[in-house]
């Protein structure tokens, strides 16, 4: 018993040892205490979602925002995507399955105006958050993890690029789950 609970500790210690590991680590017991974000306080109409390849988790967010709130420009793109490569083919299924087509989706790397026009970037971890800020400091207040808007953690939603089907499944329920309460928020706001 004592043995195999050391391991575990062992193993969770090896994992800290990854810088991002630690970043992570260290929002979701900082967005805990915190409790979810406020919103900037400007009307928000532009809406940027980024993840890293801008194949799986971005276009689906950007599909399901722009479906539930129609009168946002939602744009999506990868903090590390090459240009135009489709949608992953799970993500494909997965986001067919909840209504939304990807099949015309092609990820597209950040381009100057990503830098100018949103009034809201959500990403989908910390990491994502500090790399963006890092890029465009003069919008650090406009940077949100998109899973801040989730009511339990974990509030990053990882990347389930190469997993499953069942992976797909449930990082999009996260990600389903943290735009309902958005959007939410959104609505309740005046236009």
């Amino acid at each position: 018993m004592t043995g195999s609970i050391l391991r575990r500790i062992s193993r969770r210690l090896r994992w800290l040892r990854s810088r991002d590991a630690r970043v992570e680590l260290f929002h979701e017991w900082r967005r805990w205490l915190a409790g979810e974000p406020a919103l900037p306080p400007r009307p928000i109409v532009r809406v940027l979602v980024l993840c890293h390849g801008n194949i799986c988790r971005s276009p689906f967010a950007a599909a399901y925002l722009a479906r539930r709130i129609p009168r946002l420009e939602v744009s999506s793109g990868g903090l590390a995507a090459g240009a135009s490569a489709p949608a992953d083919p799970t993500a494909v299924r997965v986001a067919a399955r909840l209504g939304h087509d990807l099949t015309q989706h092609r990820s597209r790397p950040l381009a100057p105006q990503d830098f100018k026009e949103p009034d809201l970037v959500l990403v989908m971890e910390a990491t994502q958050a500090i790399a963006f800020r890092a890029r465009a400091p003069g919008l650090a207040d406009r940077v949100y993890v998109l899973g801040d808007f989730l009511a339990t953690s974990p509030f990053g939603i990882s990347d389930p690029w190469g997993c499953s089907e069942a992976a797909f499944d449930r990082i999009f329920a996260q990600i389903s789950a943290a735009l309902d309460r958005l959007t939410q928020r959104l609505e309740a706001r005046p236009t």
